[in-house]
């Protein structure tokens, strides 16, 4: 609104230009809004300002792929259960073996070393820790878990040549048991060797006269057993493999392996016998020989 006193000279003439700019703003207004509600307003022919950018940023969509990307997933490789296995010479030819498994625990297993098997198990904690007779100077172990895994190791054993030794071995939880007596000795009597009186060396200490080992865990699904004995070839002795008529075995066959041991050499031989009849319940078969010698013979 104008008022009067403030009009300056040509007053109508300002008034009249006002009015025609305001009319063609209106006009020009409803022309443009009308073209947006019809939809059909030419963009393309609006020049619009361009800007430029110095680093023009790149849009990447998340559903894009680079032309030299892989389209597969990368594999998931689980780190396989570490199996190791350390030996170490124990002194009079025994080879000393820690075995650590910490993904097998309580796990059946087989150890093997020149011709000679036994079972064994691991401990809650996957391990193993054992003892066994060299039979040859390679000292070479070879484990294997009943679901396949394995592990070998060798250890040099320079006494392993020197000493003489025999085992029996076969697999059953009950079977042979060595027996051996120096210098004529009796049963029960003073250089009567077996399970019960082994005569083992003490740690660190030099064997006097022969002794024996057991080996093999009876507690597993498929028992290997074995006896190992060390001999003294300048003391006179007898061996006898012993083996007991029992309800499993009796009026059947008894079979398992004889190894001899001597100059680093190992000779391997099979043996089976014919069990009496269960009426016998309680009796003893005997295979015996007399080192150095290794020819077998029924004994009474």
């Amino acid at each position: 609104m104008y008022y009067p006193k403030f009009l300056p000279k040509g007053a109508a003439i300002y008034d009249l230009v006002l009015g025609l700019v305001a009319a063609s703003v209106v006009l020009m207004s409803g022309l443009v809004m009308s073209k947006l509600s019809n939809g059909t307003a030419n963009f393309a022919a609006l020049a619009l300002p361009s800007f430029a950018y110095a680093n023009a940023p790149e849009v990447v969509s998340q559903n894009a792929i680079a032309p030299n990307a892989s389209t597969s997933l990368p594999a998931i490789v689980a780190n396989a259960c570490p199996v190791s296995l350390e030996l170490l010479d124990e002194g009079n030819a025994m080879i000393g073996g820690t075995l650590l498994a910490p993904c097998l625990p309580d796990q059946d297993l087989v150890i093997a070393h020149a011709g000679m098997v036994f079972s064994a198990k691991t401990l809650s904690t996957g391990a193993l820790f054992f003892s066994l007779p060299a039979l040859k100077s390679d000292g070479q172990v070879d484990i294997r878990f009943s679901a396949g895994q394995t592990a070998t190791a060798a250890v040099p054993m320079p006494d392993g040549a020197a000493v003489q030794r025999v085992a029996v071995q076969w697999p059953f939880e009950d079977g042979f048991a060595i027996h051996a007596f120096e210098d004529g000795a009796a049963f029960g009597a003073q250089g009567h060797i077996w399970q019960d009186t082994p005569n083992l060396p003490a740690a660190g200490a030099l064997a006097k006269g022969g002794y024996v080992h057991l080996l093999g865990d009876g507690s597993v699904d498929m028992p290997l057993m074995a006896q190992v004995f060390t001999y003294d070839a300048a003391t006179p002795t007898e061996v006898l493999f012993e083996v007991a008529v029992t309800e499993t075995n009796c009026a059947g066959e008894m079979m398992g392996d004889v190894l001899f041991a001597k100059g680093g050499a190992v000779e391997k031989s099979e043996i089976t016998l014919a069990m009496p009849p269960c009426d016998a319940l309680g009796e003893y078969v005997h295979l015996g020989f007399t080192p150095p010698s290794p020819a077998l013979a029924l004994a009474n």
